[in-house]
C-alpha cells in the first residue's frame, strides 16, 4: 500500500510539473492543418486546428488564433491567405477550383505568443474518372494496433511487407488515400514514420473532432468516406477489420481485408503481393458518366467571419 502511495505521488507530480510548464513556464500550441482529396471543378476549404498542447487528448480549442496557409514548391513559399479560428479552434479558407489535375502541397502557420511548429498539408485535385484506392494504416501498412502506436517509437513500428512498393506499384492506376482512425494528435507522427519507411507522399485523412472513446472506427470511416464520395470516384479499400470492409462495401467499392479475418463481399488475402497481383490482373473501371459543376470564376468571400478566410488575390 505504501509503495503504491508513493508511486501515485510521484506520478502526480510528474503531471504538476508538466502542466506547470506548459500553462507558465513554455506554453506552446498546436497546430493541425486537414490534407483534402477533392475532384478538378469542385471548390477547395483548406481547415486548420488550434489548439492548446497540454496533455495528450488535453488540448482545448484557442478561439481567435491567426492561421496562414502558404502554397510550397521549389519556387518557395506563396501566401493563399489567413484565417482566424472559431470557438472550435478551427479556421477555413476557400480556394477556387483546379481546372487540371493537381498536387498543391503547402504549410499552414500560426501568428501570436504561443509557439507552434508548422503543420504540412497536401491538397489532390484528381480528374472525375480518377479511381480512388482507400488505405487503412494499422495493422495493414504497419505492424502495429491503434494502442501500440500511441506507445511505441516510430523506429519500433515495422512496415507490412511489401506495402510501400505496392502501393507505389498501383500509382498509375489509383490515387491512393491513408484513412485512419488514429487521433489528429499523431499526424506529425505518422507523417515522419511513412517518410522513413519509404511510402508515396499520400494523403492522409485522421480523426476530426472526436476521441476514439467518443467515436469508434467505423462510424468515422464511414463519415470521412461520405465526404469523399461527393468528389472523388472511390475504386478500392484495404483493411484488416470486418468493419473495414463494411464501409467500402457500403460505398460501392472493392474491399480487401488484409490478415485472417473475413466479411462478406470482401476479398481476404494474406500480404500486399496478394492485393497488388489482383489490382494489375484487374481491368480499369470504365470513365465516370459524370460531370463536375463547373468552376467558379472565384472563390467566395469569407472574410471577416469567425472560423474562414478568403484567399489571398492571385
Amino acid at each position: 500500500m505504501g509503495t503504491a502511495l508513493v508511486i501515485a505521488s510521484a506520478l502526480a507530480g510528474v503531471a504538476l510539473l508538466v502542466l506547470a510548464d506548459r500553462f507558465l513556464l513554455a506554453p506552446r500550441a498546436l497546430l493541425t492543418a486537414e490534407d483534402v482529396v477533392t475532384s478538378t471543378g469542385r471548390p477547395v476549404t483548406l481547415v486548420a486546428t488550434v489548439e492548446r498542447d497540454l496533455l495528450a487528448f488535453w488540448d482545448p480549442p484557442i478561439a481567435g488564433a491567426e492561421v496562414t496557409f502558404h502554397a510550397v514548391d521549389d519556387a518557395g513559399r506563396r501566401t493563399l491567405g489567413t484565417a482566424r479560428t472559431n470557438a472550435t479552434g478551427t479556421a477555413t479558407l476557400a480556394l477556387p477550383a483546379f481546372d487540371a489535375p493537381a498536387r498543391l502541397r503547402g504549410v499552414a502557420t500560426l501568428a501570436g505568443p504561443l509557439p507552434a511548429f508548422e503543420a504540412p498539408f497536401v491538397v489532390d485535385a484528381l480528374a472525375p474518372d480518377r479511381d480512388v484506392f482507400v488505405i487503412d494504416i494499422d495493422r495493414t501498412i504497419a505492424r502495429v494496433g491503434p494502442l501500440q502506436q500511441a506507445l511505441r517509437d516510430n523506429a519500433k513500428i515495422r512496415p507490412m511487407t511489401g506495402a510501400a512498393d505496392a502501393i507505389r506499384a498501383l500509382a498509375p492506376r489509383y490515387a491512393t488515400v491513408l484513412l485512419t482512425a488514429r487521433d489528429h494528435i499523431f499526424r506529425a507522427k505518422t507523417l515522419e514514420w511513412l517518410r522513413d519507411n519509404g511510402f508515396p507522399e499520400t494523403p492522409l485523412l485522421m480523426r476530426r473532432g472526436k476521441r476514439y472513446w467518443q467515436q469508434k472506427a467505423e462510424p468515422h470511416k464511414r463519415e470521412r468516406l461520405q465526404e469523399l464520395s461527393g468528389g472523388v470516384r472511390l475504386a478500392v479499400g484495404v483493411g484488416d477489420l470486418p468493419a473495414d470492409a463494411r464501409v467500402y462495401r457500403e460505398h460501392g467499392m472493392r474491399a480487401f481485408i488484409i490478415g485472417g479475418a473475413t466479411s462478406d463481399g470482401a476479398k481476404t488475402v494474406r500480404d500486399w503481393k496478394a492485393i497488388l497481383d489482383d489490382l494489375s490482373a484487374a481491368p480499369p473501371a470504365p470513365p465516370s458518366s459524370a460531370s463536375p459543376p463547373p468552376p467558379p470564376t472565384t472563390a467566395p468571400s469569407q472574410s471577416g467571419t469567425p472560423g474562414t478566410g478568403s484567399p489571398a488575390p492571385p
